[in-house]
């Protein structure tokens, strides 16, 4: 939610290229610059610093304390920017492989009834799904869901399963 009001708020500034790095300092002008020449240079530099001045103060003051120390020590919202994503985005496709993880070895609690079983495994699929289409932009297919179950299903389901399968 955060990612997205920044970026949100720096769109509508028109702002977005400080972190993509589309709007950047100028190069300095070589000493037999022209009036044309400086006043492109004028512009641009004036529109680098308006840019990354929003969205300094747009990244330090709306960042708790932990995030925060992480961006601190940098001058320019580009380098903030690219220290959140390495840090977050991280913690992201690790959280990812960990739902992997659970929904591939998980079992079914034996004090659990079928019903509460299956929902267990919808709600770790939700989270899966909606994690990796975050991250990756991809939707994962309901079989692998409905595999799932089948597979965790106790003995007493066996014919069901096979007629399922079938």
């Amino acid at each position: 939610m955060w990612k997205l009001q920044i970026e949100s708020s720096l769109q509508y500034h028109d702002f977005e290229g400080i972190l993509s790095g589309q709007i950047r300092e100028p190069a300095p002008l070589a000493e037999d610059a022209n009036n044309q020449q400086k006043k492109d240079y004028d512009a641009s530099l004036k529109l680098y610093k308006k840019a990354n001045g929003f969205a300094v103060t747009l990244l330090s003051t709306t960042c708790e304390e932990e995030p925060l120390q992480l961006i601190v020590m940098f001058k320019t919202a580009r380098d903030m920017w690219s220290k959140l994503q390495a840090s977050y985005e991280q913690k992201s496709e690790q959280r990812l492989e960990y739902l992997y993880l659970q929904l591939l070895e998980y079992k079914k609690d034996p004090s659990d009834s079928v019903a509460v079983h299956i929902s267990k495994l919808q709600k770790l699929w939700l989270e899966l799904n909606e994690e990796s289409y975050r991250i990756d932009a991809c939707r994962l297919p309901q079989t692998l869901l409905i595999m799932r179950i089948l597979s965790t299903l106790p003995e007493d389901y066996f014919e069901f399963r096979s007629t399922w399968e079938s």
